[in-house]
């Protein structure tokens, strides 16, 4: 399990070359093309998970509006739509804090702990905006 964790965690961190430097603070930047050591990798890794949150959301928020207008259905049919959408997005929500919490504890005390967690949350990330997509 490790090994396919830093396997994926490899890929990522390969991919963030798309990213651009994002400032640590007035005189430090990062490269997110070339991140140096765990601190760095993290820093890059919360960028692609905040950005992949945010897209994410701006879906499940598309979905609920597409929902409500929605005017072929009953009004109830579609308050119930969006009840379950928020149903679903909320243990969905749970579920991921509580896998990526799971998955980082693998590595508890280490420099990759951070790492584990953010590439887990990503991922899932990533996987939710295919199925919420798929509504669309």
């Amino acid at each position: 399990m490790r090994y396919s964790l830093l396997a994926a965690v490899f890929t990522i961190v390969c991919s963030l070359g798309a990213l651009p430097a994002i400032a640590q603070d007035e005189k430090e930047e990062t490269d997110c093309k070339k991140p140096r050591g765990n601190y760095e990798i993290t820093i890059c890794l919360g960028q692609l998970e905040r950005q992949s949150y945010q897209e994410m959301e701006g879906i499940y928020q598309t979905l609920q509006r597409q929902y409500q207008s929605q005017k072929y259905l009953s009004k109830e049919h579609r308050q119930k739509r969006i009840d379950y959408l928020v149903k679903s997005q909320q243990a969905w929500l749970d579920y991921r804090t509580a896998q990526c919490q799971w998955i980082a504890s693998g590595f508890e005390g280490g420099s990759s702990q951070p790492i584990a967690g953010i590439s887990c949350q990503l991922e899932l990330n990533r996987q939710r905006i295919v199925d919420l997509s798929k509504d669309l």
